[in-house]
């Protein structure tokens, strides 16, 4: 009987082994298909003639006279000065936004690509939830994650509220954006196998490298052009935008650097982070990589010498944060975090919100991001009033927690993570990362980043647990 028990065990280790394997396979799958289409669409790769159509309209300045019908990539490169003025017309700019539309409408079985990121978590959630309910692996008692059982306490009540006041399908739609919170707490038995995850991570950053020449040269330039050699100034790889590209590559050197079993191949994963920080112009993602590098620093370095180190990297994030504007290649990069960017956008919700709101939210999917994808969903069509009525400003995690969750809530989600951050020392430096990339961009809607923060959830509840 101990023989036969014993046999069982070590199958189930097996099975739970493979489980683990297939899952980090099936994150790479679904992290490629979720931005596929989008990348094709902007370098020609799918629909050719929406393609071709937006390098015409761009290329208009260059010939008022209208002979050019199909425009070749970089046909800017023949614009003049006089030209330029054109270019930045408000009715040219106006056109251009509509020839570029195609590229984020979602039609047909781009939809099912959209999708797959989605189907990834529920079923790996609802494989989690089995093996707690058949006593296969553990789950954590109360004390031993108590934030996390709170955050995902008070999401569910507002679940319940938003589908009375908004309706069932928007709750839905914000949900799928905490439900890391709860892999946290159902993912513990993929703990000691984080290892084989953040393989799987360092290669979706390396996979982006050979899409980053092909976006330079055949890219539309949605964010406008890199002279003097008129390719994209800003790449997005498999992201929907340049800065989800920067604050990926970091983030997933980060996850890579805390729990990968072998870090040799973290300079190699620097290199490729840099570089897609870099092509990106994400001032984020070149914040971030500093204090990742300072933290990589500081953990390898003698006892005696850390002193000289944080003295060291204070004057460097000093000079970076002068010299951001021209490492970026963005003049405006201040601009987009400061009165015009999120910290305007997050003072303008505090004023037009009354204290009920501003405590509790105004229920799941109430955000930019479900919003616009449920309506881009259900009604492709009506996607332009989406824009226009029912668009909040949910480009930083704090704006967008506050919008659904409230106050209260976004409280609870930094606490977690000064919780987890406490308790896990190995964790710390992607717990730094995602703390500064929350500032610009709403992690809990990020995927893979909430997916990874969930995972490292679950290791700072297994270190709890251990202590």
């Amino acid at each position: 009987m101990a023989g036969d028990s014993a046999s069982a065990t070590g199958a189930t280790l097996t099975d739970l082994v493979r489980a683990a394997r297939l899952i980090s396979l099936a994150l790479l799958i679904a992290v490629l298909c979720n931005g596929a289409s989008v990348y094709m669409k902007r370098t020609g790769l799918l629909d050719r003639e929406a393609y071709n159509n937006a390098w015409s309209v761009h290329c208009a300045p260059v010939d008022p006279d209208g002979a050019v019908v199909v425009a070749e990539p970089r046909c800017c490169a023949n614009v003049t000065d006089a030209q330029t003025e054109m270019y930045e017309s408000d009715a040219h700019i106006k056109l251009e936004e509509e020839s570029l539309r195609y590229i984020f409408d979602s039609q047909g079985p781009e939809i099912g690509f959209k999708l797959v990121k989605d189907l990834f978590v529920v079923l790996l959630t609802a494989y989690c939830a089995f093996l707690v309910g058949k006593r296969i692996v553990p789950a954590p008692a109360i004390r031993e994650a108590w934030p996390v059982f709170l955050l995902v306490g008070y999401v569910l009540i507002s679940f319940l509220s938003s589908s009375y006041f908004n309706g069932p399908l928007f709750a839905i739609a914000g949900l799928r954006a905490f439900m890391f919170a709860l892999l946290a707490l159902l993912g513990l038995w993929l703990v000691p196998r984080l290892g084989d995850i953040a393989r799987c991570v360092g290669a979706l950053l390396v996979l982006q490298m050979p899409l980053i020449p092909w976006e330079l040269f055949q890219g539309i330039h949605l964010h406008g052009h890199w002279l003097p050699y008129f390719l994209a100034s800003r790449v997005s790889g498999t992201f929907v935008l340049p800065n989800s590209l920067g604050i990926f590559a970091v983030t997933a050197l980060a996850f890579f650097y805390s729990f990968a079993s072998n870090r040799s191949w973290v300079p190699w994963l620097c290199i490729a982070a840099l570089a897609a920080i870099y092509y990106a112009g994400s001032g984020a993602g070149i914040i971030c990589l500093g204090v990742l590098l300072f933290n990589m620093l500081y953990d390898r370095a003698p006892e005696k010498r850390r002193a000289h180190i944080v003295i060291g990297g204070i004057l460097a994030g000093l000079l970076l944060v002068w010299l951001l504007p021209e490492i970026s290649g963005r003049e405006d990069v201040y601009g987009s975090v400061l009165e015009g960017g999120r910290l305007g956008h997050l003072v303008l919700f505090v004023a037009e919100h009354d204290r009920v709101q501003l405590l509790f939210g105004s229920g799941l999917g109430a955000g930019k991001g479900a919003t616009l994808g449920l309506m881009n969903l259900v009604s492709p069509e009506a996607i332009d009033a989406a824009w226009l009525d029912a668009v909040q400003f949910t480009d930083s995690t704090i704006t967008g927690l506050m919008t659904e969750i409230g106050l209260l809530g976004a409280v609870m989600f930094y606490a977690a993570l000064v919780w987890a951050g406490r308790r896990d020392p190995a964790a710390r430096p992607f717990y730094w990362v995602v703390v500064l990339s929350s500032l610009v961009v709403n992690i809990t809607a990020f995927f893979p980043v909430n997916f990874l923060l969930g995972l490292a959830w679950a290791h700072s509840i297994g270190c709890a647990r251990r202590a």
